[in-house]
């Protein structure tokens, strides 16, 4: 004797799909999210470094028309005005002596040659990420050489980029847990009707199983393939039932 197969709903197509949707919604999501997540570092990237640049062309006019002291001042009331513990500034010689700088209590010391990129040419910059002791957030560094070979060196934490990225990240992390429930439902709900055509032929097969070979499968909207399978299904019993007949007048016959 045969024996049925255990019905479980984690075997069903219907289950299958829905996770199959879900997977989908998911994918895409974590595509978009990638795209975006590049795009929104090297746009954040682009803004610091035209910010760090002209900033130090700034100090650099400041510094070659109205000399160092100018500039000293003006490195004060600048780093004053962004927070002394987000940018720093420094001026250099082209002996690598501070001639000049802003407020570096909470920086420590801080050389032109131990955090910054290579020494540019002259009216050029060089930029470099590095990190700074006792500061969490990774520090952005320009370094611009003026015309008597001095040296500007401008930093900026990047505090508030990488802030931002975290809460891209955690927006994400909410949104992709939104999209695979939506994936889930909206799968769930097409499977079903999907599957419902399927579900009208076993119930009429149940019911022919049982003796009653008068019902037949009716049509609906699923798709031209469900209505292919009810069409055959139920041509096939009008074959059975006239066989059936055919067989009945034979006995009656005999």
């Amino acid at each position: 004797m045969c024996s049925k197969r255990r019905s479980s709903p984690f075997r069903t197509v219907t289950f299958r799909l829905t996770l199959w949707y879900a997977g989908l919604f998911g994918t895409l999501s974590l595509a978009v999210f990638v795209v975006v997540y590049i795009a929104l570092i090297s746009s954040l990237g682009q803004r610091t470094d035209a910010d760090l640049t002209n900033t130090a062309k700034e100090f650099e006019t400041l510094y070659s028309t109205h000399g160092i002291e100018a500039l000293r001042a003006e490195f004060q009331r600048e780093a004053e005005s962004r927070g002394i513990k987000r940018v720093f500034f420094q001026l250099f010689s082209p002996q690598d002596e501070l001639l000049a700088a802003s407020d570096l209590s909470v920086w420590g010391e801080l050389k032109v040659g131990s955090i910054a990129p290579a020494y540019p040419s002259n009216g050029e910059v060089s930029f470099d990420t590095v990190s700074v002791p006792r500061h969490p957030n990774k520090v952005r560094v320009i370094l611009k050489r003026t015309g008597d070979g001095c040296v500007i060196q401008v930093g900026t934490t990047l505090q508030e980029n990488e802030a931002l990225m975290k809460k891209y990240r955690e927006t994400f992390g909410t949104a992709l847990v939104v999209m695979l429930f939506c994936g889930a439902v909206v799968g769930w709900f097409v499977a079903r009707r999907a599957m419902s055509g399927v579900e009208r032929v076993t119930q009429t097969a149940v019911r022919i199983g049982k003796g009653d070979l008068s019902r037949r499968v009716p049509l609906g909207k699923e798709g031209q393939e469900i209505d292919n399978l009810a069409l055959a299904f139920n041509d096939m019993l009008e074959r059975i039932q006239a066989l059936v007949r055919e067989l009945k007048e034979v006995t009656n016959n005999i």
